[in-house]
């Protein structure tokens, strides 16, 4: 994705605008801050004095015989692989930086305990992280602060008795975490501290009748609406289920079934009630390799095709754009409201072999998962 930033910058007298165009980030979990001093003279010098972290191999080019002009522009952002900046109207400079990759265990990510699947952000100070090994007991919940630094143990049972399975993804709402359970089938209210179940766990429910299940099979995706209305991707169903934010076993409603889904995966909702179901797992068997989105009344509204090698794990909303976490190509990609595919990458290091799954944002900021590495990278777009 380009985007561009404008810094005013006081420059021989003149307050004037530097534009910066930036390519696809590197590198997880960095912020950089840059200040850099420009001279240019009749006889071009250029000199670059940048204090970065985690930065090297600069290389800057003056546009001559503009005079003398000097310049102490600061920014903050993710690492770019190639940023192109203009001075109006002295000279321009190319920074091409060399970001160092993160390898697993290195503490340029956050690492988890265990591979991790979805994430849920409370909006102030914790990040939830549901964590587990694909089809097998003993999932958890790990929690963060926003720096990255564990809080307390992580979550271990459901109810202070019972161990989770996978916890396959994670929502909060009031105060608590809503968590799918996909090995156990199930959906759980917690309280997070101290750990406590909240009614009971959801396996079972009165089916609104048709083909609409009473059970779940095999759910890897949750998300939760501004008014506690909890959205179950329900895999192996082929159905989005709604329940109220007490997980009652009357639902709210059902929708899909076979010729509507085929393995949705991930599930969210925006501020105005719309429904985002990644209708693209499981590559081998799914035919459907789109995004599909409803009204708040569960009406299908538009839909977009995504690429045939698409695995979704994890889907998110920001700015009115749609963020996909695909395992299938490695990527988190990003695609406009009306789905036209923006970009790729967004911190994710190709040399590492990422399976990014949840995503959740934090401000502007965008925390990925990665399955295959056991961290969380956290990137601006």
């Amino acid at each position: 994705m380009k985007k561009t930033a404008f810094i005013l910058i006081l420059l021989a007298g003149l307050i004037v605008p530097l534009a910066c165009t930036n390519s696809t980030p590197t590198g997880p979990l960095a912020t950089y801050n840059i200040t850099a001093t420009f001279t240019n003279t009749p006889t071009p010098t250029n000199t670059f004095t940048p204090t970065p972290t985690n930065w090297a191999g600069y290389t800057s080019t003056p546009t001559p015989g503009l005079g003398t002009n000097t310049a102490t522009p600061s920014f903050t952002g993710t690492p770019k692989n190639t940023s192109t900046n203009t001075f109006t109207p002295t000279f321009t400079f190319t920074i091409t930086p060399t970001a160092s990759s993160p390898t697993p265990g290195n503490g340029s990510a956050w690492n988890t305990n265990a591979p991790p699947n979805g994430l849920a952000y409370d909006g102030a100070a914790t990040i939830y992280v549901a964590e587990g090994v694909e089809g097998q007991m003993g999932g958890l919940i790990q929690m963060f602060n926003t720096s990255g630094v564990t809080i307390s143990a992580p979550i271990t049972t459901y109810d202070g008795t019972h161990t989770f399975g996978q916890p396959d993804g994670v929502a909060y709402y009031g105060g608590n975490i809503y968590v799918v359970d996909q090995v156990n089938n199930s959906v759980y209210e917690i309280n997070p501290s101290p750990v406590s179940l909240v009614g009971s766990p959801l396996t079972t429910w009165n089916s609104t009748g048709g083909s609409a299940p009473s059970s779940f099979s095999g759910p890897e995706g949750i998300a939760v609406d501004t008014n506690g209305n909890v959205y179950i991707a329900d895999t192996g169903n082929d159905y989005v289920e709604v329940f109220n934010s007490s997980l009652s076993t009357t639902p709210v409603t059902e929708f899909g079934g076979s010729g509507s889904f085929n393995n949705p995966s991930a599930v969210a909702v925006d501020g105005s009630g719309n429904i985002y179901v990644a209708d693209a797992s499981n590559p081998q068997t799914s035919n459907n390799q789109r995004v599909q989105i409803f009204t708040s009344s569960y009406v299908l509204s538009r839909q977009f095709s995504i690429g045939a090698n698409s695995d979704i794990y994890g889907i998110t909303l920001n700015g009115g754009n749609i963020y996909l976490a695909d395992s299938g190509t490695g990527q988190v990609e990003e695609y406009s409201p009306s789905g036209v595919f923006l970009t790729s990458g967004l911190g994710i290091s190709p040399a590492n072999s990422p399976s990014p799954d949840g995503l959740a944002f934090m401000g502007s900021n965008l925390l990925v998962a990665d399955y295959s590495n056991d961290q969380l990278y956290l990137v601006t777009p």
